[in-house]
């Protein structure tokens, strides 16, 4: 039996997305001194998604935890990837892209961690 769908609380996660994306902009893009905390986003849309997920989710069979994972992975990493690649390109010159800090964090970045 499939959950209860959650409008409200759904409708919520995209005002957190769009503060997180906003948080994003201020300063590279926007050029605009960070001074509004848009970063509470954050943690408001992984505490409410994860909430919606185990709601949704709450009756889900042992076996069948394997391919939540994988349906959950095929459905993150490649808007995760493509996003990647166009803030590499976009944002980033090529040349500070792939030196020191940046160099540093791409295997972090790539598998999520």
């Amino acid at each position: 039996m499939r959950a209860k769908d959650l409008p409200a609380l759904t409708s919520l996660r995209f005002f957190a997305a769009a503060s997180i994306v906003l948080f994003h902009l201020q300063g590279p893009i926007l050029g605009v001194e960070p001074r509004t905390n848009f970063a509470l986003g954050v943690s408001f849309f992984f505490v409410l998604s994860g909430f919606i997920l185990t709601y949704n989710y709450a009756g889900l069979e042992p076996g069948s935890l394997r391919s939540f994972f994988t349906a959950r992975f095929a459905r993150l990493f490649p808007v995760h990837l493509v996003t990647f690649l166009l803030a590499a390109v976009l944002i980033f010159p090529p040349r500070t892209f792939l030196q020191g800090a940046s160099l540093v964090t791409i295997p972090f970045n790539l598998t999520l961690t």
